[in-house]
């Protein structure tokens, strides 16, 4: 199935490689290079691979040893790191030069939205009101939360004074449940591809994302914010493949090659003490049983993003420092410089530098995916060439509606840029949808229909299926963690009626991440006074029409 859509969209497309239009020429070959490897997903033999690529680069990292005494620029960068903890902290403590502020730690903890070791259940919800676990490490930090919490707290002390006296202390740490580290996981990374994660216990995921947020501020006083970084690098590369003044590097395995070595080169030492307590030091993986983790973090610890991007931001200044390019706000120039986790980007001049740096401290440069001349450029997912947006589409799966609706916006959209009649493509994939076409506006989800302008006044559209659980807001020792899902969102209402229509009550509900997806065919319409379903946001009145019409020659 999926080598025939390759072979049609490859004849669609066949007439534009090599033709007079460079630009469009390099489009057209990227995206079919890279749509002609076959899709892989969840095959077991990829998801081995995973496992023992990470079993090999934890044993690569506990081997090797770092000698930063004679590095150049550790000295520099961990000045950088230091004064960028002072300053953040002197936002909320006058105190000298403090680098680690407790309270200001332990108000920035929160729950991720993934699942967790040792808890059943993904949601708020789920976590929140059972038993937390954590490691031995991390357990005092945790119970530090909870009793600066008050929520927690009080929820603690009702269970406790509830219990009977020779059974207090048992129920003293009934809250928490003690367990050795993470369990690994993998995830679809690309075609070939898969990605190892961590699931995290709770405990530990709390304190981590604590530690995260709080790096994420020093970031942002030295002018990165990392919610925003991600389009900066876009617009860099982009400019990077106009005038060629830029190069992108891209990093290979970074997040698991950061050693506790480097981190304790250049972090403060209670920095350092504190990455060590709340991190997995051991983690589970299929087949292989408990395997002691020489990395200070995996991927889905929670601040192994912000202190991949601090580490390599303060390299980048130490740098940029010896250039005399640092003004006196000292801070890296957001025209010539950015970080997003491993993906840098930095002045032509200095790419030998940074890739020596980088090197130095025991990351390796992904030479495939780093460009410091040519028309080229990549960053961030954002593929430039000569300035053209020439990034690709990555089909997933073609197995139900759902997906095949995704694939055939990702195609319409990628094709409407340059008005690529993709008409085989296009009638291949609406001949795979095994109920009646639905035509959806384009402000509707990717999987619901075909997005169009043209879309009926009424119109049909696939809606994913929610299920929700009810929240047991009835158990008193549990009505105080009750209210905080109430604060924070996670509780909605549901309004129950009976036979006659008169309203009963009310019953509290959330809804949890749903295993396998499913969808129901749903009706609605236009809003009122909108004559069509284009959105402004979405494409451009030049790349809608274009749409329209292949829709509509596809369906004649």
């Amino acid at each position: 199935m999926f080598s025939s859509f390759i072979e049609s969209l490859q004849r669609d497309l066949q007439t534009y490689q090599g033709g007079n239009d460079e630009k469009l020429s390099f489009r057209v070959s990227r995206q079919l290079s890279r749509i002609r490897k076959k899709m892989r997903f969840n095959d077991s033999d990829l998801e081995q691979a995973a496992l023992t690529k990470f079993i090999d680069l934890n044993q690569i990292v506990g081997n090797s040893t770092l000698d930063l005494s004679t590095c150049p620029n550790i000295c520099e960068a961990r000045e950088y790191i230091y004064n960028s903890l002072c300053s953040v902290n002197r936002r909320y403590c006058s105190v000298g030069q403090m680098t680690f502020l407790p309270e200001l730690f332990y108000k920035l903890w929160r729950l991720g939205p993934g699942a967790s070791n040792g808890v059943r259940g993904s949601h708020f919800c789920d976590k929140i009101e059972g038993v937390w676990t954590c490691t031995s490490r991390a357990f005092r930090f945790a119970q530090q939360l909870r009793s600066l919490n008050p929520h927690l707290k009080l929820h603690d002390v009702v269970v406790i004074l509830r219990a009977e006296d020779e059974c207090k202390d048992h129920f003293r740490d009934s809250w928490c449940s003690i367990v050795e580290g993470s369990k690994l996981g993998t995830v679809p990374k690309n075609q070939d591809t898969y990605r190892t994660i961590a699931i995290e216990p709770v405990g530990n995921m709390a304190l981590q994302l604590a530690a995260g947020r709080y790096l994420e501020g020093v970031l942002q006083s030295r002018g990165l914010d990392i919610t925003k970084q991600a389009d900066l690098n876009n617009r860099l590369a982009c400019d990077g493949s106009i005038f060629g003044h830029l190069a992108t590097i891209d990093l290979s395995n970074a997040s698991d090659m950061i050693s506790p070595a480097l981190v304790k080169a250049l972090f403060p030492s209670d920095w350092y003490s504190l990455f060590m307590a709340i991190r997995s030091p051991v983690t589970n993986i299929p087949g292989h049983g408990e395997v002691t983790l020489n990395m200070i973090s995996t991927m889905g610890n929670g601040f192994t993003f912000p202190l991949m991007t601090l580490i390599i931001h303060s390299l980048c200044y130490s740098i940029a420092r010896q250039h005399n390019e640092v003004g006196h706000m000292k801070w890296l120039n957001p025209e010539r410089w950015g970080v997003f986790g491993d993906d840098i980007i930095c002045p032509v001049e200095h790419f030998d530098s940074v890739v020596q740096g980088l090197e130095q401290w025991g990351l390796v440069v992904n030479t495939d995916k780093s460009y410091s001349f040519g028309p080229f450029r990549e960053s961030c997912g954002g593929d430039y060439f000569m300035g053209v947006d020439v990034t690709p589409f990555y089909p997933k799966s073609l197995a139900s509606d759902a997906e095949i609706y995704i694939v055939i916006n990702q195609l319409l959209k990628w094709a409407a840029k340059d008005r690529l009649p993709v008409f085989r493509s296009l009638s291949f994939l609406i001949s795979l949808l095994s109920e009646k076409v639905l035509l959806v506006p384009e402000w509707e989800d990717a999987f619901a229909g075909i997005r169009t302008a043209g879309c009926p006044k009424r119109y049909r559209k696939l809606s994913l299926e929610k299920k929700s659980r009810r929240y047991h807001k009835n158990r008193r020792d549990k009505s105080f963690l009750y209210r905080m899902c109430i604060v924070g969102g996670y509780v909605e209402s549901n309004r129950r009626f009976d036979s006659n229509g008169f309203l009963i009550g009310e019953e509290p509900s959330y809804t949890p991440r749903c295993r396998k997806a499913r969808f129901n065919v749903t009706k609605s319409r236009l809003p009122k006074g909108f004559l069509d379903g284009r959105d402004i946001e979405y494409m451009s009145r030049r790349e809608s029409s274009w749409c329209d019409f292949l829709i509509e020659a596809a369906l004649m």
